[in-house]
């Protein structure tokens, strides 16, 4: 993630089917390019400098769990 964070990725997939939910990685947050995001079966806790996406065309999420007050924050 850290990789794509730097090369201004556009569109993200992140899916999972099951056992634990996904840890979203903090470089998620810094792809300020990002147009498209998909997220399956993960915990969405941004770090606190985090402003949103300036750039997103398409959200989708599925069985996404916030941490307490993220999602107005988002």
């Amino acid at each position: 993630m850290l990789f794509l964070s730097r090369k201004g990725v556009k569109d993200i997939t992140l899916c999972k089917e099951n056992g634990p939910r996904l840890w979203l990685p903090t470089h998620l947050f810094s792809c300020l390019e990002l147009k498209h995001l998909k997220l399956n079966y993960c915990d969405f806790d941004p770090p606190a400098s985090f402003d949103g996406f300036p750039n997103l065309l398409s959200l989708e999420l599925h069985i996404v769990q916030f941490e307490s007050g993220k999602f107005v924050e988002f």
